[in-house]
């Protein structure tokens, strides 16, 4: 996705959600001046306690895909390169300390 120039997809959701097992965040994907929407299938991965310090964290997955000539990426390239990118988000949340 042209790294060099444009190293940041950024994501930003419309509004809240509710956390289910399973749920979807719609939103819009940034990369550099181009904004496109994208919507994303998110699974709650659940609340746990980690290292030493105990601090809880929150995990999801979340996956979706865009397409590389919507963000000036490319050209078509049948046969040797997809225009469809998959986009595969590993996520944890850690809770702040009060």
């Amino acid at each position: 996705l042209d790294v060099a120039n444009r190293p940041t997809l950024v994501f930003r959701a419309d509004r809240p959600v509710r956390v289910a097992e399973t749920f979807v965040v719609e939103g819009t994907a940034i990369l550099g001046e181009i904004t496109r929407p994208v919507t994303l299938d998110v699974e709650w991965g659940g609340i746990g306690s980690f290292g030493d310090t105990g601090e809880r964290h929150a995990g999801f997955s979340a996956t979706g895909t865009i397409k590389r000539i919507e963000f000036g990426v490319g050209g078509a390239l049948p046969g040797i390169l997809s225009d469809t990118v998959k986009i595969e988000l590993e996520i944890q949340l850690v809770e702040p300390k009060s």
